[in-house]
């Protein structure tokens, strides 16, 4: 078989004459394809620097979107109402059919129409056309990302704060006074960054990159672009930046972060802006890191609830500026919006009673299916290590 046959084919009327020939068609209106592309291939992978190095990470976010551009054209006396018709179909809402002579049939939707004539060619028209695949969520209700709504909403503030204490800060004529207070904020800030970040102890660029902030804070100041910058890398750093690969609870320790920040200062005041600035930076990671955490109960999930709720309302009432505050109430909800409907779906503690001395190993067996969790079971009930269940009550997950 010759590859010309295995193309598609439509039938095209020209001058009052139908014709089979290779082309397209959208919807099923049939038009010339002069040549076409197909774009969007490959992977979506978003390098991103590490701070205080020359090195990077590559996140995959998965396939590219693919797009068909086709360059089409129409003839004949039928050109002007197969235009019309071929606009009409562009424009309906919804997908429909597109039969494409080299990548065959499949529901798309136009995303781009062009039309052009000329007086060399009074029955005939240059169409340029684009069209994109129907993704595999479409009519289907679409469930809200969260997660996703969470951490877009800390990074859009993250960008907000950079740029705002960016453009306002200046300690350009400022006395003494006020300098040595700015100074003191920051190495306030410093510390506190360091203290509680315990998982970066061990990373010398990070811990570097905090006694140089502290020892140069009053020439840095002169920039704020740079010096906000500095902070954000510190506050948003990561252990996966600097290869570090042991567990952390990370909301614990930006919680603890943030409530270390207890000072006052008035945001009018080059000390008041550092402090709000670092605070709300600080605020962004305690909902990024919720996103990023796993709880073995809702009891767990609760708690953390408790104190994530009580350290933004803590906050919330030292905030003077509105932008700031409105941001961090949105960010609060989203974040605890999340963490409800993360418990929704989560496993209780119950108590199941043990009627009679049994094998911890079948015990744990009996109640998931499984052994592997038999060190949780004595850790939830305090139980001595050893190989029996006494009688009486002993709590367990629900799932």
């Amino acid at each position: 078989m010759a590859a010309i046959d295995e193309l598609e084919r439509v039938d095209i009327t020209v001058d009052g004459v139908t014709v089979s020939v290779v082309g397209g068609s959208f919807k099923g209106i049939p038009f010339f394809v002069e040549d076409y592309e197909r774009g969007g291939a490959g992977r979506n992978v978003v390098s991103k620097q590490v701070p205080f190095s020359s090195s990077f990470i590559d996140e995959d976010l998965g396939g590219k979107i693919p797009s068909f551009p086709i360059n089409a054209y129409l003839i004949g006396e039928e050109c002007k109402a197969a235009r019309d018709s071929l606009i009409a179909a562009c424009n309906q809402d919804g997908p429909g059919e597109l039969i494409h002579p080299f990548f065959g049939k499949f529901q798309a939707n136009c995303i781009f129409a062009g039309f052009k004539g000329g007086r060399s060619g009074i029955n005939y028209c240059t169409v340029e056309l684009e069209f994109r695949p129907v993704g595999s969520s479409v009519d289907k209700s679409l469930s809200l990302d969260l997660a996703g709504d969470t951490k877009r909403l800390a990074k859009s503030i993250q960008q907000n704060s950079v740029s705002k204490f960016s453009t306002v800060f200046s300690i350009v004529g400022k006395g003494k006074a006020a300098l040595d207070k700015a100074v003191a904020v920051t190495e306030s800030a410093m510390d506190s960054i360091e203290n509680s970040r315990s998982i970066l102890a061990t990373a010398n660029d990070f811990i570097s990159e905090i006694g140089k902030i502290k020892a140069n804070a009053m020439v840095l100041m002169l920039a704020p672009g740079d010096f906000a910058a500095r902070i954000l890398n510190l506050v948003t750093a990561t252990k996966e930046m600097f290869g570090i690969t042991e567990d952390s609870d990370d909301v614990d320790e930006y919680l603890n972060m943030l409530n270390s920040m207890r000072g006052n200062e008035s945001s009018e005041t080059s000390a008041g802006q550092i402090e709000s600035f670092t605070k709300v930076l600080t605020a962004t990671q305690v909902a990024t890191s919720l996103v990023d955490a796993s709880f073995e109960s809702v009891d767990e999930a609760l708690e953390c609830q408790d104190r994530i709720s009580k350290a933004f309302d803590d906050l919330l009432e030292t905030i003077d500026d509105v932008d700031d505050y409105m941001s961090l109430s949105n960010l609060q909800s989203a974040a605890l919006g999340y963490l409800r409907d993360v418990m929704a779906n989560m496993a209780v503690v119950i108590e199941k009673d043990v009627d009679y001395s049994c094998n911890i190993l079948q015990l744990c067996y009996d109640i998931y299916g499984n052994v592997d969790r038999v060190e949780e079971i004595i850790n939830r009930n305090s139980l001595i290590q050893g190989f029996f269940v006494l009688p009486g009550k002993i709590k367990v997950l629900s799932k």
